[in-house]
């Protein structure tokens, strides 16, 4: 299970903050806080460093491995 920062408006749409990487499709619970985003927030939600981005995509390739191969022993031992 991962917590990932949205915004959402008023029509429902919801606008990931990060890059997300998950293995196919997940269901997702949708938490909707009592405050209004702070215009710093937006404005660091419209930065993205490609540098960033790529350590990012390591860190989660690495993290969704590490979970599938827990997962796959996981049911080889049932």
């Amino acid at each position: 299970m991962v917590t990932i920062e949205a915004e959402i408006d008023e029509l429902g749409n919801v606008k990931i903050h990060s890059p997300v990487m998950i293995e196919g499709p997940r269901r997702a619970l949708v938490v909707v806080l009592d405050e209004p985003p702070t215009p710093l927030e937006e404005l660091e939600a419209e930065k993205i460093d490609e540098s960033d981005l790529e350590a990012e995509d390591r860190v989660w390739a690495e993290t969704m491995k590490r979970h599938a191969d827990k997962f796959a022993a996981l049911r080889a031992n049932s």
